[in-house]
């Protein structure tokens, strides 16, 4: 009773083994803890807050049988990791810029791409039917480029590049950014230098 107004705080139906419905919040000072195999639902934000508190996924929370997301407090950071070792391990690392560090290799399968870009500018693939590793940009010439030093200070560059019918069809090479060779479509080679 709320001033006069009748309120269902707990409502237990029998007909479904006992299930209870509560009216609003549960506060509760200890833990949790699920005997079934039921699926759980929750219709809002899950928030979990405190110092090395962690989502753990798996098996069991023991030995190697589980994963995890957790929360570096210190350097602002979240994480996924594995429980290998029996540790807690930062396999994945994204900090507050977006960036994503991580900690072992990263595989994609055959055909499967690397996009860079905007929208699909550039792409990384490896060809599994014709064993090729594939690099592709949208523009009708496109350029690889090995640089030593800084993007803005670099002292030495070196540039490979293909184009297109529409652009002088042929393989060209550069360094610092003046072409150099060319091999054309009929495979012969023209040298801006002697040779």
């Amino acid at each position: 009773n709320d001033n006069g107004t009748v309120i269902t705080a707990l409502q237990l139906d029998m007909s479904n083994g006992g299930s209870a419905t509560f009216r609003d919040d549960i506060d509760y000072g200890g833990k949790l803890t699920q005997t079934g195999t039921g699926a759980n639902t929750f219709k809002g934000t899950v928030a979990v807050f405190g110092s090395a508190k962690f989502i753990e996924i798996g098996s069991a929370n023991t030995g190697t049988n589980f994963g995890f997301i957790g929360w570096n407090a210190a350097s602002k950071y979240l994480f996924l990791g594995n429980s290998y070792n029996s540790a807690y391990n930062e396999d994945l690392v994204i900090d507050s810029s977006g960036n994503a560090t991580f900690g072992g290799d990263v595989r994609l399968g055959d055909d499967k791409r690397l996009i860079l870009g905007a929208s699909t500018d550039g792409t990384i693939q490896y060809d599994g039917t014709n064993d090729e590793l594939e690099i592709k940009t949208s523009a009708d010439a496109s350029e690889i480029s090995l640089i030593a030093g800084t993007t803005n200070t670099y002292t030495s560059e070196i540039q490979i590049g293909a184009r297109s019918s529409s652009q002088g069809e042929g393989i060209f090479f550069k360094t610092r950014s003046v072409e150099r060779m060319r091999i054309t479509s009929t495979g012969e080679a023209n040298f801006v230098k002697n040779v």
